[in-house]
């Protein structure tokens, strides 16, 4: 069915002068028990005979920083018998924060394997999941470093970022900080800045992910990005954004721990807690979704931001009704609150270690949408 489809689609494009391409791993992974062929394994003659000789296939992978796996899979790839594409990735499509730094890490192995094995076509992808929160300028320093790499000039990379930006590759990397709570670790793909933000500040299905004090870091990431954002020129919007956002994160990150602690220990605490954090919150949300729709109208068409409007008008309402709740119980004109007496359990252990949780749907409730 697939090959039928596929003449098809190529008879077409050679119509009108195209030369079509395609996702490799469609072949790649054929016709072996798992249907994934370990690195470096051979492609069987069985697949090799189905692929079309007038396409050309795509190896995709923006995962890995082991250059060896790279480097066996373009060695495979290559058994096809035509020029090889390589798709690598800039990490944009996690949230509203741009993931740079693990970008570099993957896109460097990559793109040695590519020149050691002489793959002459590198694309750079830039994916908009999940609601296309994240802005693809943000990813320049990636694109930046690539192109440099290609070039063999990246240890200029500082200096080609400063001449084609105006901005210092220093400064645009804070950009990613939001996602990061220890800057000395490893680079990772974390999305903690979106998951934490539509974790729910009652049922909180990530309370288990962070420990004391890691809010006050946003303090100062939020006054980091802000002195750079003087520097920034054209690109202020980017920052003013990430900003917000971690004006926001300074007190939502840990909101759903404090809030059981409060509950734990007295209605006053519950009342004070809602004096503290939920009534600031909700006016640095207003600002956030105020710049966040500045940076999208200014990159996007409006078409789509129906869904920032559902998703943060009700994550604002949510927080609205949660302080409602707190305040009822701290003043005595309801006896109990359901919702912090459930037990908090690990949903996703890979959370733990820098992993990402990729979907809307799943962070802001156990429940059904």
């Amino acid at each position: 069915i697939l090959l039928k489809h596929l003449t098809r689609v190529i008879e077409i494009a050679e119509k009108y002068g195209y030369e079509p391409i395609m996702w490799g791993d469609t072949f790649y992974n054929l016709l072996t028990k798992d249907y994934r062929l370990q690195d470096g394994q051979a492609i069987p003659e069985t697949v090799l005979q189905k692929v079309p000789q007038n396409i050309r296939l795509v190896y995709w992978d923006y995962y890995s920083k082991d250059y060896l796996r790279y480097y066996n899979k373009i060695k495979a790839y290559q058994g096809f018998g035509r020029d090889l594409i390589f798709a690598g990735g800039a990490w944009i499509w996690t949230g509203f924060t741009p993931r740079n730094r693990f970008s570099f890490d993957t896109s460097l192995p990559s793109i040695q394997a590519c020149l050691d094995l002489n793959v002459q076509s590198y694309m750079m992808t830039l994916w908009n999941d999940d609601g296309a929160d994240g802005s693809d300028m943000a990813a320049l320093p990636t694109v930046c470093l690539a192109a440099e790499r290609f070039y063999g000039h990246d240890e200029h990379i500082e200096d080609a970022f400063f001449s084609l930006t105006d901005v210092a590759l220093a400064d645009f990397l804070l950009l990613d900080l939001p996602c990061d709570i220890d800057e000395s670790a490893p680079s990772d793909k974390s999305n903690r800045s979106k998951y934490m933000l539509y974790n729910d500040c009652l049922y909180g299905l990530f309370d288990y992910v962070p420990a004391a004090g890691d809010g006050e870091k946003y303090v100062a990431y939020a006054q980091r990005i802000r002195e750079a954002a003087k520097r920034a020129g054209r690109y202020k919007y980017l920052f003013d954004t990430q900003s917000a956002l971690c004006d926001v994160l300074a007190i939502k990150y840990e909101l759903g721990i404090k809030t059981h602690a409060a509950y734990r220990t007295s209605r006053e605490a519950v009342g004070a807690l809602v004096r503290e954090c939920y009534r600031p919150l909700r006016k640095r949300l207003r600002k956030f979704y105020e710049t966040f729709k500045k940076q999208w109208d200014r990159e996007n068409k409006p078409i789509g931001f129906e869904i920032q409007d559902y998703r943060l008008g009700g994550l604002l309402q949510r927080v609205e009704h949660c302080a409602e709740r707190l305040t009822q119980y701290a003043e005595g004109k309801i006896d109990a609150l359901p919702e912090l007496r459930e037990e908090l359990l690990v949903c996703n252990e890979s959370l733990l270690n820098g992993g990402m949780f990729y979907d809307f749907r799943g962070m802001i409730s156990a429940n059904p949408l």
